[in-house]
């Protein structure tokens, strides 16, 4: 067993700006000649730290890590174990913080693969080089569109700035990728930028509707699905047969 007092200190370590001793249990072990600790988070079983106090040797494994889900400190002595304890702490509040961010990311990345996955099926062929120019006049009228739409609708001066600078920068690695990409991978380029986009600027999403399924020139409206940028625009959805109604008539 361990001291009321060594608990307290590891109590003491446990608590910051987001979790205090209660979030905690510490359970003693003995084996042989050494003692194990088990420090466990009270409400994620997962988010545990296992403490092996051999002599004046601490060795602890933990989850999470700084880096890795589980990571080990060799501790020299009581003093380095009780900042380990405390650093681990931390990581789980980041956890905590990071969390929101992580599962955005999840869906961000489902519906790009969703995209990706449509496109595959469809022909594709290159750009001819008037198809090109088409292409770069109509991304100097889409940009144009947003910009108006942009300046009237949305009212923070530094508001409108950002969101225009990001769009031109888009448009500028569109018209770059025309010249070397595939008709139907400058559209999974374009897709994924235009998704992108109006989902890191949800009030440019209300304003891209029309202006979006008035953009596509002919040459690609033969390399996606018909109703392919209503999908586009519309919030994750874990029922994928509901993104495209009708493939075929394309």
């Amino acid at each position: 067993m361990i001291t009321e007092t060594f608990r307290q200190e590891i109590y003491q370590h446990l608590s910051n700006d987001f979790t205090q001793s209660e979030d905690f249990t510490i359970d003693a072990v003995t084996k042989s000649n050494s003692k194990k600790l088990l420090i466990t988070y009270r409400y994620l079983k997962h988010y545990n730290m296992e403490i092996i106090i051999d002599g004046n040797d601490f060795r602890a494994w933990y989850v999470p890590g700084e880096i890795l889900q589980r990571e080990y400190f060799p501790a020299k002595d009581k003093s380095d174990l009780l900042n380990c304890i405390e650093e681990w702490a931390k990581y789980i509040a980041e956890e905590f913080k990071s969390t929101p961010t992580h599962k955005k990311f999840v869906e961000h990345e489902a519906k790009i693969q969703d995209i990706e996955d449509f496109l595959a099926e469809s022909k594709d062929e290159s750009f001819k080089n008037s198809e090109i120019e088409e292409l770069k006049m109509r991304l100097d009228s889409l940009q144009k569109e947003f910009e108006t739409k942009i300046n009237k609708d949305l009212e923070e001066d530094r508001e409108k700035e950002k969101v225009i600078r990001n769009l031109s920068r888009e448009i500028d690695i569109l018209k770059s990728q025309s010249e070397l990409l595939s008709k139907k991978n400058w559209f999974l380029s374009f897709s994924t930028r235009m998704y992108l986009y109006t989902q890191n600027n949800p009030r440019v999403a209300k304003l891209s509707g029309s202006i979006l399924h008035n953009f596509l020139p002919e040459g690609l409206k033969q390399v996606i699905p018909n109703n392919f940028m209503d999908y586009l625009l519309e919030e994750p959805k874990n029922n994928k047969t509901k993104k495209i109604e009708d493939k075929a008539n394309k």
